[in-house]
C-alpha cells in the first residue's frame, strides 16, 4: 500500500522535509549538501561519494524525522534548476537501490513557488543561501534561456552583519572583547537570528530612518545592534558587484529582458520573490525600487520602462494572480478565487498576503500542492518515475555497457531520460516541452 508521498526540499541552508497535502512541513533541519557541494567541487566528487554522503541522510530524514518506511511512500525532490547530474543520479540510487522506494519525481525547485500563489506564469525569484536565481515561468513551461543566477544570497548579509559587529568595539563577549580569532568569531546561527529579528530594508531615499540600537545578548555574546547594522545589512544584494557587476536587480531585468516580448507584460505583472532574505521588512518594496531605477540609467533595459514604471513610475502589489490555461499532463496549480487584476502597467511583486505560506517555504509548500495534484492524473500522464522502470532502465543500460565493451567505471546507473524532465516531459532549450 502506497502511502503520502513525503516532500523534501534539499536546501543548502535547510532541509524541509513534510508530507504532501501538508501546509507546512513537519521538520526544517540544518543542511550539510553547502558543504558537500564545495568538497564535491574541489575534491572531484563521484557518484560513490554523492552515495555514501546522501544515504544517511536519506535515511535519517524519512526513518527517523518522518517515522516511514521508505519502501511505502514515493518521493518527490525539490531540486535546483542548475542540480549536477552525478548528484541527481545518487539521489535516486539511493532512493531505488538502498531504500526502494515505489516512485519519485524531481521538481525544479523555481517553479514551485507559483503553486502556492495560484498561478502558473511568472517571474521567480529565489534568493539563496550563496546564490539568488531568477526564472520565468509561461504557463507551466519554464523558458530556460532566461535563467538568470547572481553569486549573492543570504550569506551576503551574514557576512556584512559579521564584518559590522566584528569591527565595532560594542561587539563583547562575556569575559573580554571579541577579537578577530577563528575561535571568537561570530557563529552563523547566531548572525542568522540577529538579521532575522533586529534587521529591515529600507528604501533608497530613506537612509535617514529613525532606527534606535538594541541591547542583543544569547549564547554568551553581549552585542549592541547599531542603527547602520539594523537598516544597511542588506544593500550587498542591491549593489554591483567590483568584478562583473552583476547585483539581484540586474539579474531580474536580464531575464525579463530574454523573454519573448508578448509575455514580458504578463512576467513583469507577476514577480513572485522567496526564500528567507525575502521575509525582511521592506526587502521587495526596495527591489522593486531597484529594477525600475536600473531600468531607467542602463540603456540595455530601457526598453523595458514601459512595463516596469507606472503612471507615477511606482511598483506597486496586488493579492491576487489571474488563473491560465495550463498546459496538458501538468498538474494544474490551484484556481485562485479572488477577482483578478485589471491589466497592469508596472513592476508588480506578489504581496504575501496572497500566498498560501511564508516565503521561506514556498518551494516545500509549492512541492506539497503539486504532490497531490500529480496523484490525480492518469497513469500514463503521471510525472512520477517508478521503481520497475528505473530497475528496467538500469539492466537494459548495464547490458548494454557489457555489450559495448564499456565499465561503468564506478559509475551509479540511472534511467537519466527519466530524472531529467520536469513535470514527466523534457524541457527544451526555449522553455517548450517535448509532450
Amino acid at each position: 500500500m502506497v502511502k503520502d508521498t513525503v516532500v523534501l526540499d534539499l536546501g543548502s541552508a535547510i532541509i524541509k522535509c513534510g508530507f504532501a497535502g501538508e501546509s507546512s512541513p513537519r521538520h526544517l533541519l540544518p543542511s550539510p549538501l553547502d558543504d558537500w557541494s564545495r568538497q564535491a567541487a574541489s575534491r572531484g566528487w563521484g557518484s560513490e561519494e554523492w552515495t555514501q554522503s546522501l544515504g544517511p541522510l536519506l535515511v535519517r530524514l524519512l526513518v527517523h524525522c518522518l517515522h516511514v518506511r521508505p519502501s511505502e511512500n514515493k518521493v518527490l525532490i525539490c531540486e535546483p534548476l542548475a542540480g549536477s547530474t552525478t548528484f541527481r543520479e545518487a539521489l535516486a540510487y539511493v532512493l531505488f537501490q538502498w531504500l526502494r522506494v515505489p516512485a519519485i519525481v524531481m521538481a525544479p525547485s523555481l517553479e514551485m513557488p507559483l503553486y502556492t500563489a495560484g498561478a502558473e506564469t511568472g517571474l521567480v525569484v529565489d534568493v539563496g543561501f550563496r546564490e539568488s536565481h531568477v526564472l520565468a515561468v509561461v504557463f507551466g513551461r519554464p523558458l530556460l534561456h532566461t535563467y538568470a543566477v547572481v553569486g549573492m544570497g543570504a550569506l551576503t548579509l551574514l557576512d556584512r552583519a559579521r564584518e559590522l559587529l566584528e569591527s565595532a568595539a560594542t561587539a563583547k563577549k562575556e569575559g573580554g572583547c571579541l577579537s578577530g580569532q577563528r575561535g571568537d568569531r561570530l557563529p552563523l546561527e547566531l548572525l542568522q537570528d540577529i538579521v532575522m529579528r533586529a534587521c529591515f530594508v529600507v528604501g533608497k531615499e530613506d537612509f535617514q530612518v529613525d532606527a534606535e540600537p538594541i541591547a542583543y545578548e544569547e549564547k554568551g555574546f553581549k552585542l549592541t545592534l547599531t542603527p547602520e547594522l539594523r537598516t544597511t545589512v542588506a544593500e550587498g544584494l542591491f549593489a554591483e558587484s567590483v568584478d562583473d557587476g552583476e547585483s539581484l536587480p540586474i539579474a531580474v531585468l536580464e531575464c525579463l529582458r530574454r523573454c519573448p516580448r508578448d509575455v514580458r507584460r504578463l512576467l513583469a505583472s507577476h514577480v513572485l520573490v522567496s526564500g528567507g532574505v525575502a521575509m525582511l521588512p521592506g526587502f521587495c518594496p526596495r527591489l522593486a525600487e531597484e529594477v525600475q531605477q536600473r531600468a531607467r540609467v542602463r540603456v540595455r533595459y530601457q526598453e523595458l520602462c514601459p512595463l516596469l514604471l507606472g503612471h507615477q513610475g511606482t511598483s506597486r502589489a496586488h493579492e491576487a494572480l489571474a488563473p491560465s490555461a495550463h498546459a496538458p499532463s501538468i498538474p494544474p496549480p490551484p484556481t485562485s478565487s479572488r477577482a483578478s487584476p485589471p491589466s497592469p502597467s508596472a513592476l508588480c511583486l506578489v504581496a504575501g498576503a496572497a500566498l498560501l505560506a511564508p516565503r521561506n517555504v514556498l518551494a516545500w509548500v509549492g512541492g506539497s500542492i503539486y504532490a497531490v495534484l500529480a496523484e490525480t492524473l492518469p497513469a500514463d500522464a503521471s510525472p512520477f518515475l517508478f521503481r520497475g522502470s528505473y530497475m528496467t532502465a538500469v539492466s537494459t543500460r548495464g547490458r548494454s555497457s557489457q555489450d559495448s565493451g564499456e565499465g561503468q567505471g564506478g559509475r551509479v546507473p540511472v534511467l537519466q531520460e527519466g530524472l531529467s524532465t520536469a513535470g514527466g516531459r523534457d524541457v527544451l532549450s526555449d522553455g517548450s516541452r517535448d509532450v
